[in-house]
């Protein structure tokens, strides 16, 4: 890749990205700003490989097969979430797809829904009907595409609904674990994904390269 420019750390619509940054338009914005090699990183989610190679296609990008794998493990005896960052994976492989089976069926349903419990009890509620019910439908319907729904999916929907100013402030104030932390939820309370030393060997199984992305030390 030498003196080509190149984005290694992408998301799309399909985890935690803008509805309408789909895998093709976040291609057609690579090319269009001069990127050669582009990684679509998307959380515990990827493109099959005719879909990518078509992108390769269409845009005359390399699209190099990525994947942003979540994680679990132990420091010092305190969970901990880390995210892992594969590159150059090969999308067949047999132990990378039982880690995204195991991580794309955690119940984010029952994380996302005590998250919007605790907004309400903040007195943000999306929905405008004290429901908690109601606010989750709108977070579906935000973005129908994505495989991931998290604290930033929140987060956007409390900002564009009005009940905070900014994505920042839902973020710095409520949701995020280094902030105010109002409604705060432990993701390791609901979230059981494959074990660490799982996701790098079935990184390094696939010929890829494994690196650390994010690490969050959570008080339970």
């Amino acid at each position: 890749m030498t003196g080509e420019t190149y984005d290694g750390h992408v998301h799309t619509c399909l985890s935690d990205a803008d509805p309408d940054q789909t895998p093709r338009e976040v291609c057609r914005q690579a090319r269009a700003a001069g990127l050669a090699h582009l990684a679509i990183t998307d959380h515990d989610f990827m493109l099959d490989r005719e879909e990518r190679l078509a992108l390769e296609e269409e845009f005359d990008l390399d699209v190099i097969p990525g994947c942003e794998l979540s994680a679990r493990t132990e420091i010092s005896g305190i969970p901990h979430n880390v995210h892992i960052g594969g590159h150059w994976l090969n999308e067949q492989e047999p132990r990378l797809r039982q880690v995204l089976r195991v991580n794309q069926s955690q119940d984010f349903e029952a994380f996302r829904k005590e998250i919007l419990r605790r907004c309400l009890r903040c007195g943000l509620d999306p929905g405008g009907e004290g429901d908690v019910d109601r606010s989750y439908q709108m977070l579906l319907e935000r973005n129908p595409q994505s495989n991931h729904y998290g604290r930033r999916e929140v987060a956007r929907l409390l900002a564009e609904t009005g009940c905070v100013s900014s994505v920042r402030e839902a973020q710095d104030q409520y949701l995020s674990a280094h902030g105010k932390r109002r409604a705060y939820v432990p993701g390791e309370r609901y979230l059981r994904f494959a074990p660490l030393e799982q996701v790098v060997a079935a990184i390094r199984a696939s010929g890829g390269i494994a690196t650390l992305n994010h690490l969050y030390a959570y008080s339970l």
